[in-house]
């Protein structure tokens, strides 16, 4: 699928992308979040957000769609004020809380399962993640879930700052990942695969 607002085509084999991009509001990524969404046919979207409320979330993905998601379901750490249906809403104790975060998704992912839809999983963002957990605890927990997403025939996105983070962490992170594509400022994005 090819990514508007001048970015690479990202491997059709990918199914797994670390987007690398300095922190900016949520609505900046609308180019990202279409990295792995099918223009055309049924999307569900299953996310872990805790920078923002669900409702916000939800609206974001319909957004960067260009539609209303099939299925959406955010896994956060407060729910919020609702004012719309918005998105199925899944809260754990902290964003710390990794163990509880892999069920979460794990259970959207088997109730999904077999769908005629696409199902795309979001984690926005790592940056956040590592800020309550250590890096080989984070690397442990994108292990098992990058395997379960390619075990049921999702893909899934994951957001990281690089900035915040030493070369080390970063590259670390990246072999996680069968695509990493980097927003490098005004002259759009790179991706390497392997």
């Amino acid at each position: 699928m090819k990514l508007s607002e001048r970015a690479p085509d990202v491997p059709p084999t990918a199914t797994s992308v670390l987007v690398l991009q300095s922190s900016e509001p949520s609505s900046s990524n609308r180019a990202a979040k279409r990295l792995l969404v099918p223009r055309e046919g049924g999307v569900r979207v299953a996310g872990v957000s805790f920078a923002r409320s669900p409702d916000d979330w939800g609206a974001d993905w319909r957004d960067a769609l260009g539609r209303s998601p099939e299925a959406a379901a955010v896994v956060t750490d407060a729910e919020s004020d609702r004012r719309d249906a918005g998105p199925s809403v899944y809260t754990v104790s902290s964003p710390g809380d990794l163990t509880g975060i892999g069920m979460k998704l794990s259970a959207c992912l088997s109730e999904w399962e077999g769908t005629d839809a696409d199902v795309v999983v979001v984690v926005e963002s790592l940056t956040h993640l590592l800020q309550y957990a250590q890096l080989e605890t984070l690397y442990r927990f994108l292990h098992v879930l990058v395997g379960r997403i390619d075990a049921v025939g999702a893909r899934g996105l994951f957001f990281f700052d690089p900035t915040t983070r030493d070369e080390m962490t970063v590259n670390t992170l990246k072999t996680l990942f069968d695509a990493v594509v980097e927003r490098r400022g005004d002259d759009g994005w790179a991706v390497a695969s392997r």
